[in-house]
């Protein structure tokens, strides 16, 4: 089958790898860091397939993505802005700095942005091994609506809670992952215990967890299915199409973006989860989730929080 076949729901995501480069030097990063970035050729076919499938009545999002997007801001922004015109954008990026023009340009089409932060103190180091969180910090106070997205990491769960205080008040968006190589640092009852504090600390704060909050891809009112290579693709930068960001480079493309109405089918999912009592929230079906003890150590930590969410729900109903 088509991926046009399967995207029954008339709704489609495109995560657009725009670079492999990056200012950061994160240890859990999956992205393979050289200075290739996308071209103007598969920009422009990014937009002729775009139109076809708006002519077609489909919903479209784009994710704005990298490596980081903003350094080669001036590469993407005509296209982007094409974009706009046939679907929503988010730009997912660490915001430790800000190319000229970029606020006027979000402003002016009303883009939304994921901003990656793991603490307030330290998060995702430069190349020197300084963190980046002071920088995108002073960065944030420059915009009042986005999201955040945070990665446990030993360096950052102790001071997570901190974070929390951080977020709670704004009622934006925030979604912590668990490291990609989470393996037996920090251990699964000290990140439980820290993230059972962090959820106490939203609903003191009456943030809407139910809404906006995630951890991993949980969905807590029951909504999460697995899209990939269904009606979630991603772009590496020269046009091929994979189920995944996470899989750009490491399998086969499944099409190219020049020809997408007629790419493959894709279907991540792992029967081993099929039978879990959350695969109904949780995106666990994930590759990245499903390797071995790792998957086991993950597992544990989001059941209890989602039992500990709902409970919270109660308490506060």
């Amino acid at each position: 089958m088509t991926a046009i076949e399967v995207s029954k729901n008339k709704f489609i995501s495109f995560w657009v790898h725009t670079t492999n480069r990056c200012n950061l030097h994160c240890s859990y990063c999956y992205v393979a860091k050289n200075d290739s970035s996308m071209s103007r050729d598969v920009y422009e076919d990014i937009v002729n397939e775009a139109y076809k499938l708006k002519k077609d009545s489909y919903r479209l999002n784009f994710r704005i993505a990298g490596g980081e997007p903003l350094l080669v801001f001036k590469e993407w922004k005509k296209y982007v802005s094409e974009l706009t015109k046939v679907g929503t954008i988010d730009i997912i990026t660490n915001l430790s700095f800000i190319p000229r023009g970029f606020l006027k340009f979000i402003s002016k089409y009303k883009l939304s942005l994921s901003i990656s932060l793991d603490s307030l103190s330290f998060s995702k180091p430069y190349h020197n091994g300084k963190s980046s969180s002071k920088n995108v910090l002073r960065n944030i106070n420059k915009i009042k609506k986005y999201g955040i997205l945070t990665t446990i990491t030993p360096n950052s769960l102790s001071s997570l809670d901190k974070l929390a205080e951080f977020i709670a008040p704004t009622q934006n968006f925030w979604r912590i992952g668990i490291d990609y190589f989470y393996k037996n640092k920090p251990s699964s009852d000290k990140v439980i215990s820290k993230l059972r504090q962090v959820i106490d600390i939203l609903y003191k704060n009456n943030y809407p967890v139910m809404e906006k909050f995630r951890l991993n891809k949980c969905d807590y009112n029951g909504l999460q299915t697995n899209g990939c290579g269904k009606f979630l693709y991603s772009i590496d930068i020269n046009g091929d199409i994979y189920p995944c960001q996470t899989l750009i480079g490491k399998t086969k493309p499944i099409g190219h973006i020049s020809d997408f109405q007629n790419s493959v089918k894709s279907n991540c999912i792992k029967n081993i989860c099929k039978e879990c009592s959350l695969s109904m929230i949780c995106n666990s079906d994930c590759p990245l989730y499903n390797i071995g003890i790792r998957k086991e150590k993950v597992c544990r930590i989001l059941k209890e929080i989602a039992v500990y969410i709902y409970k919270k729900e109660v308490d506060y109903a």
